[in-house]
């Protein structure tokens, strides 16, 4: 299992680097998108993705792996009744990597088997993350995957007990946990309620709701200034760039906030 695991690790690097030597970094993100769009098309019109074993159609199945792998929650078949197991991980999978980003992946399985990241590729990791400068994107795509993997595990772990103990979902809520954190983090949107439903019939559960909309605003403010904020825990110290977001993301999440109580009431 690790042998064929390195050698497909080894293959992946080839097969980039070989990429890396025709093509530019925005050319080389929009190509690996492209790819694993066409890989999740084709897994998902697999008939072991669906619950009642039909094929799906591909434009169908290109559609979802578009919405999933670039994070858009858009749907055109009713995500929590018609895929499988197997077709609900191939949607996580395409939303976890849509959401940390190919290259940052990339990065992570190249140092894990002891690769050296060359020049050409932190600028490709430069383009993926969308920074100013190549200095510094190891450590950053790094420590992209540990922050995403921490909060999913530790939302995750309370969004599964809550499914698993106060909504009575067994066993089946723990895989509901992990894999609505995932989704909330990434910023996806899809769920696995059925019925297009999305959180509607759990308007009034605090936990859910809480748990949600904190994994919704930790991704959405970015990796860079989760970065920052670990590094400079002052306001002081901030980099101009996290002072703005995290600015506009209060000004915006508690002025909507408050505009929609008034129109509401």
């Amino acid at each position: 299992m690790v042998k064929n695991l390195l050698f497909l690790i080894n293959l992946l690097h080839k097969w980039l680097k070989l990429l890396n030597s025709s093509l530019n970094g925005s050319q080389m993100v929009a190509f690996t998108f492209a790819m694993l769009i066409l890989c999740g098309s084709l897994l998902l019109m697999l008939p072991m993705a669906s619950a009642d074993g039909s094929s799906m159609r591909f434009i169908d199945a290109l559609f979802t792996a578009t919405s999933t792998s670039c994070v858009t929650g858009l749907v055109v078949v009713d995500t929590g009744h018609y895929f499988s197991w197997f077709g609900k991980l191939v949607m996580i999978v395409l939303i976890q990597i849509g959401g940390l980003g190919i290259m940052t992946l990339t990065t992570l399985l190249s140092v894990a088997v002891g690769k050296r990241i060359n020049l050409r590729e932190r600028l490709f990791i430069q383009e993926s993350l969308n920074l100013n400068e190549p200095s510094g994107v190891v450590r950053l795509s790094l420590n992209v995957v540990k922050y995403a993997l921490t909060i999913e595990f530790i939302f995750g772990t309370i969004l599964a007990w809550h499914f698993y103990s106060a909504l009575d979902m067994g066993l089946t809520g723990i895989a509901w946990g992990y894999w609505h954190a995932i989704s909330a983090f990434c910023n996806a949107g899809f769920d696995l309620f059925g019925d297009y439903a999305s959180l509607t019939g759990h308007y009034n559960d605090i936990t859910l709701n809480l748990c949600i909309m904190a994994l919704i605003t930790i991704g959405g403010i970015g990796f860079t200034v989760l970065d920052d904020l670990r590094r400079n825990r002052k306001w002081k110290k901030l980099r101009l760039h996290s002072k703005i977001v995290l600015t506009a993301s209060a000004i915006l999440t508690f002025g909507g906030t408050l505009v929609i109580l008034a129109l509401e009431y």
